[in-house]
């Protein structure tokens, strides 16, 4: 995230420049939230749609 400053119209006085300063320091040192982990699906045995690993060479035989 990149932040800019431009004074429009006049000179920005010493308080408006402090709050904006502060603001600024705050956000630069806010840390990103951490990403969603991705999304699997994850059976255990015995649930429907489990296929144990080695199934697919019971049905080669």
């Amino acid at each position: 995230m990149t932040f800019s400053i431009e004074v429009v119209s006049g000179l920005p006085d010493e308080v408006e420049l402090a709050a904006l300063t502060a603001v600024l320091l705050t956000a630069r040192r806010r840390r990103p939230e951490p990403a969603e982990p991705p999304r699997r699906a994850e059976w255990t045995y015995g649930e429907t749609p489990y296929v144990p690993p080695n199934s697919w060479m019971s049905s080669r035989r």
